[in-house]
């Protein structure tokens, strides 16, 4: 009898589940912290904002890593390494370029909400990413209805 090959592999669904993953964490510490500082009432005044930034941002760091690594699965490992310096030069770059833009748009009298407003944005594009990954690992990892069928 012929041995099958793993469905579920390291370099395909895992990659993109730990990706989700890591993105809900950022995005669950980020709200978190966001909550500190609305509670302590402003920005600083809460011992809870730079443990949970700090959190958030690894987990960040995290998904970003998985996510290139999974989108680059197929590739020799070069290309990985390559790919992966270039995906985390790529977030900071987007990273900056949105805070500039929201440094524009700014108003006089911004609240300590402006200075998260990144955050949630980065947030929610990464799990949108991750989920889109997620979703499109699973949908490989299972046959179609009538190959499974075939199959049995």
């Amino acid at each position: 009898m012929a041995r099958r090959a793993p469905r579920f592999t390291v370099d395909g669904m895992n990659l993109s589940r730990i990706s989700l993953v890591a993105a809900v964490l950022s995005a669950a510490f980020w709200a978190a912290k966001a909550t500190a500082i609305g509670l302590a009432g402003g920005l600083g005044r809460s011992s809870l904002e730079d443990p949970l930034f700090l959190a958030g941002l690894g987990f960040h760091v995290v998904a970003v890593v998985t996510l290139v690594l999974w989108w680059t699965r197929r590739r020799h490992p070069a290309v990985r390494a390559l790919s992966l310096v270039g995906g985390i030069a790529v977030a900071v770059a987007v990273t900056a370029a949105f805070e500039t833009l929201l440094g524009l748009v700014k108003p006089a009298d911004a609240g300590w909400v402006w200075g998260e407003i990144n955050l949630w944005v980065l947030a929610t594009v990464l799990l949108a990413l991750t989920w889109r990954a997620d979703r499109g690992a699973h949908a490989a990892a299972r046959p179609a209805p009538h190959l499974a069928a075939a199959l049995r």
